[in-house]
């Protein structure tokens, strides 16, 4: 810092190194630390920017050399250092010369070995006690579906992703706040009649029970300006549109929300049993038919199975695989001839209203324990799968699946 050099050689000029990728280091939100005056990103790139262009000031041959390739380095994008000089350096000094060069370096490819646990004793009985204790919710079987490596780290190493603090509300806090309006928008009315008188005066409840879901969930006042208030009044308008569709299907009786409910399920090899549990968004009664109802803020997918076979493709057909799990669950809870419709509400498009579960050719909504025993052979083959000895938890062979995984650093495969 400070020196002047006629040739310099600078390497990994790339966006994210430099200037660095942003950083979260304190609990104060970035919009206080903006109100106060107090160091934010924008001065750390200002700084970056300074001793950039005072490196390279005096000197009379620059070399700047950047990567890319999109890898665990970076994203191979140059900085924007680069295209500011690109852009700006030549109007200012005619005599100036840009050269860019690509360089290429081949490379032996190197074979990724599979990674595959395989089932110990030691294993087996941790897998035992998970299953007994804790029990197997849909999300569970869905991760094993999608990878059975990952199934295994996460669930039963329980290597979990680190906490980092928030600045803005990020798409798990955007679901479980909306989660949270809707089960304290209905609570009153549990074991009760919902009237369209009530729904409409629901309305004017709607944004106090926002702000102070958020409060609990995310125990910060953060929500007054900037992008957090922007996302508030996204949900206060997703949660009246869900009143809308509600009031079309009023009145209902209201039989639970936030539901845990749980059964046991013999399979050949664990003739004991195993815990299935889940939580039900919602349940209410149309017309004295029960409607298991779940809010998705995700990507929305058609809840349609040709046959329970299909419940095999776990990333697909994951909804569709988690609403036949929840009629499961409650039918095995009622009495021998109930029946259910399982329904869930995209917020990526609500125009569609509540997307029910249809299996087959005929594409039935209305399901009962009998129309369900299909499913439960695939559960069971499922379950005897996880616990069979002779198979190992093993990496996905659909390498898409991993682009967003958490543990593809520790299987090797980026």
């Amino acid at each position: 810092r400070g020196l002047d050099f006629k040739k310099l050689v600078i390497l990994s000029v790339n966006e994210g190194i430099l200037p660095s990728k942003p950083s979260v280091n304190s609990f104060i939100p970035y919009n206080l630390r903006k109100a106060f005056k107090l160091p934010t990103q924008e001065d750390k790139d200002a700084i970056y920017a300074y001793h950039f262009y005072r490196l390279i000031q005096r000197a009379s041959d620059i070399t700047l050399i950047y990567n890319t390739e999109n890898d665990s380095f970076g994203s191979g994008e140059k900085s924007r250092f680069i295209s500011q000089l690109e852009t700006e350096l030549p109007a200012r000094n005619p005599d100036l010369q840009l050269i860019q060069e690509t360089l290429t370096f081949p490379s032996a490819k190197v074979p990724l070995i599979p990674v595959a646990v395989p089932k110990t004793q030691e294993l087996l009985d941790k897998l035992q006690l998970f299953a007994t204790e804790k029990g197997f919710a849909p999300s569970t079987l869905s991760t094993y579906l999608n990878c059975s490596l990952q199934f295994y780290l996460k669930h039963i190493l329980r290597l979990y992703e680190k906490d980092e603090p928030e600045e803005t509300m990020e798409d798990n806090t955007f679901g479980t706040v909306l989660h949270g309006v809707m089960e304290k928008l209905y609570e009153p009315f549990v074991g009760k009649m919902v009237q369209v008188s009530d729904i409409e005066a629901m309305d004017a409840q709607v944004k106090p029970i926002v702000e102070e879901v958020f409060r609990a969930v995310t125990r910060t006042e953060n929500f007054r300006f900037g992008k957090n208030h922007l996302l508030l009044g996204v949900i206060r308008n997703l949660v009246k549109l869900v009143l809308d569709l509600d009031r079309a299907d009023a009145p209902f009786a209201m039989q639970g929300l936030e539901m845990e409910i749980e059964t046991q399920l013999k399979t050949l090899r664990q003739p004991a049993g195993v815990k299935l549990r889940g939580y039900l968004d919602r349940v209410d009664l149309v017309d004295g038919l029960a409607r298991i109802i779940d809010y998705k803020t995700g990507k929305e997918r058609r809840v349609e199975l040709k046959d329970f076979a299909e419940i095999r493709d776990g990333t697909e057909k994951r909804e569709a695989f988690q609403l036949s799990f929840y009629s499961y669950l409650y039918l095995r809870n009622q009495e021998k001839d109930a029946e259910v419709r399982t329904g869930i509400y995209f917020m990526r498009n609500l125009s569609k209203g509540l997307q029910f579960l249809t299996i087959g050719p005929t594409k039935a909504n209305e399901l009962d324990l009998r129309s369900l025993e299909d499913f439960e052979a695939e559960l069971v083959m499922l379950l005897d799968e996880i616990f069979d000895k002779e198979t190992p938890f093993s990496q996905t062979e659909e390498a898409d699946r991993c682009r967003f995984c958490s543990y593809k650093v520790i299987c090797t495969r980026s």
